[in-house]
């Protein structure tokens, strides 16, 4: 997309209503699992094969909690031909839980969905910490599936010793075997009720769509997320990256995908009819026959006849807004239907993560009753009216026998059950913490949510950015630390100490030689002394200050910013970064310069309307992805979109090299005090040389979490921050595992490959 097609949405950021093509992005980030908050991306695994390893030498001797880089010494400037082999290894983070306790002493993190077992135990998936996890009768918390690290593996063995990729949809069948959406396999997993044996009933894991006809084992699937199974035994699965569901016979476990007999339509809207194929985020089914599915890219929810194959739409207007209550459905309007369950009545119940609100459409007349208001707000108290209970983020919901509703508010951590006669709500399982309530501690033991943006400063120590703080390893003792942010959202502490500060969706991180921290949020750039002492240097309070885009160079401190995603110093001391909206990186980078002045640095070939100039440097950047300054002052900017770097030097102010990825999408980027070019992406971490030849340092290509103590060519990772510190150490956080890691050259390995 060029520059002068995104201008639009920057013209209407003072609006508060969003345009329908931000609204469907905003829509497709808030329904994904990936960035916390929502989003993060989501990482697509690759194909299952097992990767070649490199020979097996010695190992790095002992886990310790830090690494001296000094051990293998400083890096060195890498000669065609010559790349160094490296160990990997995770210094900080761990994924594991605490089970066989009260379910609402346990931690959940970030729950989808859940569903109601034969014998009365709720079934959870606990999608960020990659597990299936059973509250049974008693209340008691268990694991039923998933090691707690991310990955494809267990087929076969025991489903507790198995890996999960960011599961969501579950359904139990009639015999008590459980069926799992295990989303970023692009699989359906079943877990033996009997055995606890885990097999793949659906999907190669190659993600697509392909296999009607065939057994189900061998088709392709996409990102499903929801599963139901009916009475029948015949599993019906949410195959939301295909905008189809698909159904498994029980007897043959054939797949098929479901067909309406007649299109969708909506009498008197003016729009065209969806085709008879239909799709969504869930699915659920009832009793007579008629499968429901939840659709939240249309915002609608639609009832399907398995018998003679009729659809029709149950409930959305296709606008949003909240009208149409206590009349019939399909005058109601949602924001995201995501959560699906149908009670022993008939009635449909749909959850609405963005609206904050749980809907019941009764089964006898059609009518749509908004039980839980669209008040987004913290766990208030047990014990309570539901109806006066503000909600976070309600994903799923599941409705037992007894008529009882179980909420899944995944923003919350937490699953509540609402009482079908009193209309009280309590909790069943989540204590609405993630973390366990860590602050710092020992680097093995941190308890990260998704790691992401990474710094090294001029000592070695390690800088990262989790769960809107900025956190700290130091490398001599092993610990890591709170550095800066209280966690909160929110703009407060100037010149008082970081660590009592609010700060806005921290993003971006740098240092600089003196040991200074610059910090990244939404709306602003804020410098961290060595005194530990926070303040701005550029971005209003508000969205009252001057767009730089418009204006050019102007005071870093009147300069109106979206959210700094990444930063980067040169050696003079001056600052570049990109900015994002709505998620989107925008095509240009910013510089503030050591007078205090920001301005354009690069960007797209566009004009605006109003511009009072060119932009002094012209550059086709289609979507930046990181930035980075080697020791000579280069500017390094990896075009994900484009998959290259450009390397521009900032005197001649020309872009002297582009450098291409060939064919992967570039992402984290560093550069080594050697001048060495590292690439964070497609789950694997490569180095580029001066002449563009490349080499893969790190990954096997298949996300997922494994390797530690291995070979880092053979290992599964994923990669968002990196950093190369002054020795050549390559560290990186691995968000999707919740870890720091770090590569290591093996012993007396000088790189001949």
């Amino acid at each position: 997309m060029r520059l002068g097609v995104r201008n639009a949405a920057w013209h209407l950021a003072t609006r508060t209503e969003l345009t329908p093509g931000a609204f469907r992005y905003l829509v497709l980030i808030g329904i994904r699992v990936g960035r916390f908050s929502c989003l993060a991306v989501l990482l697509t695994a690759g194909s299952s094969a097992a990767p070649e390893l490199e020979p097996t030498v010695e190992l790095i001797p002992g886990p310790v909690h830090y690494y001296d880089g000094r051990a293998h010494g400083p890096e060195t400037t890498v000669e065609i031909g010559h790349v160094p082999r490296y160990a990997i290894r995770s210094v900080a983070g761990r994924t594991d839980v605490v089970d066989g306790i009260p379910a609402v002493t346990a931690n959940l993190f970030g729950p989808c969905a859940a569903a109601v077992g034969p014998s009365g135990s709720i079934y959870v998936s606990d999608t960020w910490h990659h597990r299936i996890r059973v509250v049974d009768s008693s209340g008691i918390i268990s694991t039923i599936a998933g090691t707690g690290d991310w990955g494809y593996s267990g087929d076969g063995g025991a489903a507790t010793q198995a890996q999960l990729s960011f599961p969501c949809g579950v359904a139990v069948d009639a015999a008590g075997n459980l069926f799992v959406a295990d989303v970023e396999n692009h699989r359906v997993r079943r877990i033996d009720g009997s055995t606890g044996l885990i097999s793949t009933y659906a999907g190669t894991g190659d993600p697509g769509y392909a296999g009607d006809g065939r057994p189900a084992a061998t088709a392709r699937l996409a990102r499903p997320t929801g599963v139901a199974v009916d009475g029948a035994g015949r599993v019906f699965i949410a195959d939301f990256g295909n905008g189809r569901v698909r159904m498994v016979d029980p007897a043959s476990r054939m797949i098929a995908t479901l067909r309406g007999k007649r299109p969708w339509a909506l009498s008197g809207d003016g729009r065209p009819a969806p085709p008879a194929g239909f799709g969504g985020w869930a699915v659920a089914v009832d009793s007579s026959g008629h499968l429901y599915v939840a659709d939240p890219t249309r915002r609608l929810v639609s009832s399907f006849d398995i018998a003679s194959g009729s659809l029709e739409i149950l409930a959305s207007s296709m606008d949003r807004g909240y009208e149409g209550y206590g009349g019939p459905s399909n005058r109601a309007r949602f924001l995201v239907p995501q959560g699906l369950a149908v009670d022993p009545e008939g009635n449909v119940y749909v959850a609405d993560p963005l609206g904050a609100s749980v809907h019941r459409i009764d089964g006898a007349t059609g009518a749509i009753t908004r039980l839980y208001p669209n008040r987004r707000g913290r766990f208030g108290r047990d014990g309570g009216w539901a109806v006066e209970q503000p909600f976070r983020s309600p994903k799923g919901v599941a409705v037992d026998d007894e008529g009882h509703l179980y909420i899944v508010d995944s923003g919350d951590h937490r699953v509540r059950k609402v009482n079908q006669a009193t209309r009280e709500i309590t909790t069943l399982a989540g204590t609405g913490a993630w973390n366990e309530g860590w602050e710092g501690g020992i680097a093995a033991g941190a308890r990260f949510a998704r790691p992401e943006s990474l710094a090294v400063d001029g000592a070695g120590n390690v800088f990262l950015v989790d769960s809107n703080r900025v956190w700290k390893l130091d490398r001599q003792v092993g610990s890591v630390t709170a550095f800066a942010g209280t966690g909160e959202r929110g703009y407060s502490g100037d010149g008082d100490l970081a660590i009592d500060a609010s700060m806005r969706a921290v993003r971006g991180l740098a240092t600089d030689a003196q040991g200074n921290v610059y910090v990244g949020e939404c709306g602003r750039v804020r410098k961290i002394d060595t005194s530990g002492i926070i303040t701005t240097v550029a971005g209003t309070r508000g969205r009252e200050g001057r767009l730089v885009i418009l204006e050019g160079s102007v005071p870093a401190l009147e300069a109106r910013l979206n959210c700094v995603e990444s930063l980067a110093l040169d050696r003079l001391g001056n600052l570049y970064l990109l900015e994002s909206e709505n998620g989107v990186t925008l095509p240009y980078v910013l510089r503030i310069d050591t007078s205090g002045k920001i301005g354009l640095f690069a960007s797209q070939v566009w004009a605006i309307s109003g511009w009072n100039g060119r932009p002094d440097f012209e550059v086709e950047l289609r979507d930046p992805s990181g930035i980075a300054v080697d020791s000579a002052g280069r500017v390094y900017v990896s075009d994900a979109r484009a998959g290259r770097i450009l390397r521009i030097d900032t005197t001649a102010r020309s872009v002297e090299k582009v450098l291409a990825t060939k064919g992967y999408r570039p992402e984290a980027l560093s550069v080594g005090p050697a001048g060495n070019v590292y690439v964070g992406g497609g789950h694997r971490i490569r180095l580029i040389n001066s002449d563009g030849s490349l080499a893969v340092l790190a990954g096997n290509g298949i996300g997922g979490y494994s390797g530690d103590g291995g070979p880092a060519a053979g290992a599964s990772l994923s990669v968002s921050g990196l950093a190369v510190d002054p020795l050549g150490t390559i560290w990186f956080t691995d968000p999707n595992s919740r870890r720091l890691r770090i590569l290591e050259r093996w012993p007396g390995h000088d790189g001949a490959l």
